[in-house]
């Protein structure tokens, strides 16, 4: 049985590359021979060769290898990220638009200072504010004044003047909207 150059050099190739099992089935196709004998036929072409004749294997770091997995992971926490930071922008724009549309009165914490009910006056009108916050130690104490900011069509719906009344959410979305979306980017450029 006889080789051809080319046959040969498409053996030495796949031989080259650590593809072995490939040089062996193109072989049994080409000759249509046995497994066996066309095992033992690259066994042969491949003693001819030289050591140096061999590719090395390129071995990439673990890290590497899962680049796709982890990109993918990046830009889904990016994407998260982003909704966090329309969540407080959407927010801030929400509440400077009511704010600009209302009037600032007083108002007086009248129960419970850790989670405070705040009495307000508008146009002659008495109105509660709940806090949907809580605190320990309490913000407020009994009977403290603090900012209302009342709005005029709806004076039951009032922000308070205050970090966590008006600001907590807004700084808690923008804070992890920008940490999700810094660690991601970050994540994504290593990778």
């Amino acid at each position: 049985m006889a080789v051809s150059h080319q046959q040969k050099n498409q053996v030495n190739r796949l031989l080259k590359e650590g593809r072995k099992i490939e040089a062996v089935k193109f072989l049994r196709n080409e000759f249509r021979i046995s497994l066996k004998k066309a095992k033992i036929l690259a066994d042969a072409i491949e003693a001819e060769m030289e050591p140096s004749d061999f590719e090395r294997p390129k071995i990439t770091p673990a890290f590497k290898r899962s680049n796709k997995a982890g990109k993918t992971v990046g830009f889904i926490f990016f994407g998260i990220g982003l909704i966090f930071l329309a969540i407080a922008f959407v927010a801030f724009i929400n509440n400077q638009k009511q704010i600009e549309s209302s009037d600032l009165v007083i108002g007086v914490v009248v129960s419970n200072p850790s989670s405070p009910t705040i009495k307000y006056e508008y146009q002659g009108e008495t109105y509660y504010y709940y806090s949907s916050t809580s605190s320990s130690p309490p913000n407020y104490y009994l009977g403290e004044e603090v900012e209302v900011y009342v709005d005029s069509e709806f004076p039951q719906d009032a922000i308070v003047n205050t970090v966590t009344e008006r600001w907590f959410i807004i700084i808690l979305m923008g804070g992890m909207g920008t940490v999700f979306s810094l660690v991601s980017l970050a994540v994504i450029r290593l990778l």
